[in-house]
């Protein structure tokens, strides 16, 4: 089986940051920012990491030819190792946005994402797509 993720967005989840911040001493910090092509359809959703060898306002240039919108976001994330799985917590800034967190959880077991699922507070919680969310908080607001 492949890897399994579950992901929520919102503006706070305090509870789901104080369950993961518990966890554990053993944490992995990252920081970085992408460009996301997004459009109103969202089966294809581009992001490009960093793009130091590559000049993004030319590759955002073409996408908009295509109808996609170039968005920023910056990521300030910190990862955990929880047996087979890893947990994350995620703050994100989208160009013009508030600050939106996420946590998402994620391994190649169902059973054991099943127990990590209710120890970081996620059982009655919405799984989300990361793509999407970008490409609805700029479409939804336009």
């Amino acid at each position: 089986m492949g890897r399994l993720e579950f992901r929520v967005v919102g503006a706070k989840l305090a509870e789901q940051r104080v369950a993961l911040s518990e966890m554990s001493a053993d944490v992995e910090r990252e920081t970085r920012e992408n460009l996301y092509l997004v459009r109103t359809d969202t089966t294809r959703i581009y992001k490009l990491r960093g793009g130091k060898a590559l000049d993004p306002s030319d590759i955002a240039g073409t996408f908009e030819r295509s109808g996609y919108i170039a968005v920023k976001t910056w990521k300030s994330r910190t990862r955990w190792k929880a047996g087979a799985c890893l947990a994350q917590m995620t703050r994100v800034s989208l160009q013009g946005q508030p600050d939106v967190w996420t946590v998402a959880i994620e391994g190649s077991d169902a059973s054991d994402l099943d127990r990590l699922e209710k120890t970081v507070c996620l059982r009655n919680s919405v799984n989300q797509s990361y793509p999407d969310w970008p490409a609805g908080m700029l479409f939804l607001q336009s």
